[in-house]
């Protein structure tokens, strides 16, 4: 159940962020303010690469510990 509940707020976390960019995007076209193509592919791809992040952290809280750091003493190898 704490999976799913973690999911919803990724996907909680996405949508606000989203949300936030969305109306900064609607403000500046409000103002009259352009937006040169080159600057917005680089945003897209900001935008996109924080999404990710936010994915993969979640994945990483998510996923048990595997590896030499899940033992009971993390880094250190069984004999």
């Amino acid at each position: 159940m704490s999976l799913l509940i973690s999911l919803l707020y990724l996907l909680l976390n996405i949508a606000v962020f989203l949300l936030c960019v969305a109306i900064i995007w609607w403000a500046l076209r409000w103002f009259g303010i352009g937006i040169d193509p080159l600057v917005m592919k680089i945003a897209q791809f900001i935008i996109a690469l924080v999404v990710i992040i936010m994915v993969v952290s979640w994945f990483a809280g998510v996923l048990p510990p595997r590896g030499i750091f899940s033992g009971p003493f993390p880094g250190m190898i069984a004999a």
